[in-house]
């Protein structure tokens, strides 16, 4: 019995005695627990669980590549997951994985500064792990699909600038077009260049990769060059070492972009027996009783000095030719390749002094009436006479040439507004 404040229930206030009641109703109202339906609750708890891992189960049991969306799985086409994504980003077909590295490869700057920038080939652009499938190289893919093997960047390969260098130079050209032409691209303009030495890679140079240099053959130096002290300079030099029955021949040529005030040179002689181990020199090309060489211009006019190869001048005269290059281009190989497969360059090996010999001489030019040009100042004749013999080989049509030539003509649209 519940205790009570007073001994009568008369004396009992209503107010007190109606909280008791109240009290009383709310405990007989509250329903009794049923065992029944407890393990009933259970159950349905249980069901929902279930239901949540067999979701789980489906969802990873249905396997599908991140690229195409395809369940399909084979030994020849596998899909793979490559990195640490999960769910709907954790499968990728194996040859789809392939094919983007291949797509962002091709597609990345050309210049070797910049190609190191671009890691999505290599690293996962959502999760930020490295593919455990790393990518071809760049050198395999860009010999692939120019059909040009590495091994033929070497000295004495010329390379001949092709119509595409030139498209962006034509009669309706906007005068801002023709001076960005000629600060960037006047170098390359109908152009003809001499691989004259290749370097191979040595830990901690600037760029990654062998070193390839080339020299203009076709910008030959007039009276307008401002280089005279230079000239002077080497005339002086010149004139110091060849004797009266064959002096040295100097012609200069603006060589290329880097380090235009220093002086390279090629010759011809009959030895190489002289040549230091340690001097700048070295051979380009060799014949059967003569070799091609190239080097600093004072020590390549010492060794023709010595034992340089006669020829006639344009005046009946014996002298012996010294090729002066104020300047000279510089790639890496996988980056001339790289240009090579764009479509900027066809080559055209020339491994024998006969054919570089022909390729330096100055007499062969031919006046270029339809641009009005002095064949003195570019050698059109030259680059014309490369391009019409048939020889010249070009890389295959791809993909790598189609998309540079198209932002060359959304470069070109984009400049003529102004």
């Amino acid at each position: 019995s519940r205790p009570t404040l007073m001994s009568s229930n008369e004396d009992v206030p209503a107010d007190v005695e109606a909280l008791e009641d109240a009290s009383e109703r709310s405990s007989q109202s509250e329903p009794d627990l049923n065992p029944e339906d407890a393990a009933s609750d259970d159950a349905a708890h249980e069901h929902q669980q279930m239901d949540v891992g067999e979701t789980s189960e489906a969802i990873e049991s249905e396997r599908y590549c991140r690229i195409c969306f395809d369940h399909e799985d084979d030994e020849d086409n596998p899909l793979i997951s490559p990195c640490n994504c999960t769910g709907s980003q954790k499968y990728i077909h194996s040859k789809c994985l392939k094919t983007w590295q291949f797509s962002v490869q091709i597609s990345s700057p050309n210049h070797p500064l910049f190609q190191s920038q671009d890691e999505r080939h290599k690293i996962c652009s959502v999760c930020r792990q490295p593919f455990n499938c790393p990518p071809a190289s760049r050198m395999d893919i860009i010999a692939e699909i120019s059909g040009v093997p590495p091994r033929y960047i070497s000295s004495g390969l010329a390379l001949i600038s092709t119509e595409n260098e030139n498209l962006l130079r034509n009669s309706e050209s906007p005068t801002l077009l023709e001076v960005l032409f000629h600060r960037r691209w006047s170098h390359w303009n109908r152009a003809v260049y001499l691989i004259t030495r290749v370097v191979q890679e040595t830990e901690g140079q600037l760029l990654p990769g062998d070193a390839v240099k080339g020299v203009n053959v076709t910008a030959i130096m007039d009276a307008t060059d401002n280089v005279r002290e230079i000239q002077s300079e080497l005339n002086e030099f010149i004139s110091s070492l060849g004797s009266t029955e064959s002096k040295l021949e100097p012609y200069y040529f603006r060589g290329g972009p880097v380090m235009p005030d220093h002086a390279l040179a090629v010759g011809f002689v009959s030895s190489v027996d002289g040549m230091q181990e340690n001097s700048s020199v070295s051979v380009i090309c060799q014949g059967e009783q003569s070799f091609g060489i190239f080097g600093d211009a004072k020590e390549v006019a010492l060794m023709l000095s010595e034992c340089g190869i006669q020829k006639s001048d344009k005046e009946g005269k014996i002298c012996v030719p010294v090729y002066i290059f104020l300047g000279h281009a510089t790639w890496t190989r996988m980056q001339l390749l790289g240009e090579i497969s764009r479509g900027s360059w066809g080559i055209l090996p020339h491994d024998s002094v006969h054919d570089i010999s022909l390729l330096l001489r100055v007499d062969l030019d031919e006046q270029d009436e339809s641009q009005g040009e002095a064949p003195i100042s570019h050698r059109i004749g030259l680059w014309r006479r490369m391009l019409q013999s048939g020889l010249v080989v070009y890389a295959q049509n791809n993909r790598m040439k189609d998309e540079f030539l198209e932002r060359r003509r959304e470069l070109m649209q984009s400049l003529s507004q102004f």
